[in-house]
């Protein structure tokens, strides 16, 4: 189990570090106290490091990423914390309390706390308890990119996802659809069957690989992420494949991350002109 460089000294001392010994280590750099009992390597993840010293373990945006699910912009720290916790600390500066921080969120536990097992602690909690918290911050396309993610990586099962919406949000629940690769994908798909149009996910085209998505059968949607395709190999397919649409009769057109969450009106009439 991954600990992200970041243990207990239950961990360590079951490791063979003594107590001399992990001072030394301190001493040579080689480990960094976090708060009271938890010790952390150089580099350590940064987020990860915070939650442990906050007091808990990362959640909901905080912990997605370390699970490979997508997250939406969100810019807090979101820590889980055992109901009765006490003395939370500042998660920069360990000796303050936590106060009243903008930038963080504490989400309490709503269990008795597991104790750690033999395998040891890990400073963020499992992928079903992140995507959870993550399905409560968000709106709501926020909270179906989410599970949209999760379930596509198979960490989430689809009746699974449904119980992961609060109750008063199940009405989302028919806008999941976990072959959805991406929250851009997710996103984009909301808006458009929002705005009455006809959308499949994922859709294979002989010749041109999947495409992102298929609006009112015969626009190919593709959408860039974060990470474009900027080397000369991803270039040159992603223009063959826009051939091929073209060969096969399919209009196309490509939108970047920026422009389906910073621009959507522009984005919406250019497809509505493309499709007119």
């Amino acid at each position: 189990m991954d600990s992200f460089g970041i243990y207990s000294v239950q961990q360590l001392r079951r490791q063979g570090w003594t107590r001399d010994r992990l001072a030394a280590a301190r001493a040579a750099g080689e480990w960094y106290h976090v708060r009271r009992g938890f010790y952390a390597v150089p580099g350590a993840p940064k987020d990860l490091v915070r939650a442990v010293r906050l007091g808990g373990r990362a959640t909901a945006h905080s912990a997605l990423p370390f699970h490979g699910i997508w997250k939406p912009e969100n810019g807090l720290l979101h820590v889980q914390v055992p109901r009765n916790g006490g003395r939370l600390r500042d998660p920069e500066v360990r000796a303050l309390p936590l106060g009243d921080r903008s930038d963080v969120h504490v989400h309490w536990q709503d269990r008795e706390p597991v104790k750690e097992n033999l395998l040891g602690f890990r400073p963020l909690v499992d992928a079903s308890t992140a995507v959870r918290h993550a399905v409560q911050c968000d709106d709501d396309e926020g909270a179906v990119s989410v599970l949209d993610s999760a379930m596509n990586l198979r960490l989430v099962r689809l009746d699974e996802a449904r119980l992961l919406l609060p109750a008063d949000r199940r009405g989302l629940f028919p806008l999941l659809d976990p072959k959805a690769e991406s929250g851009i994908e997710s996103v984009a798909r909301i808006r458009l069957q929002r705005a009455g149009y006809r959308v499949e996910s994922q859709v294979l085209v002989r010749g041109a690989g999947r495409i992102d998505l298929l609006v009112e059968g015969r626009l190919a949607l593709e959408l860039d992420g974060r990470e474009t395709h900027l080397t000369p190999e991803a270039f040159e397919e992603d223009r063959r494949r826009d051939m091929e649409l073209s060969r096969q009769h399919l209009l196309h057109l490509r939108l970047t991350y920026r422009q389906v969450f910073h621009q959507c009106p522009a984005c919406m009439r250019a497809i509505a002109s493309a499709l007119d």
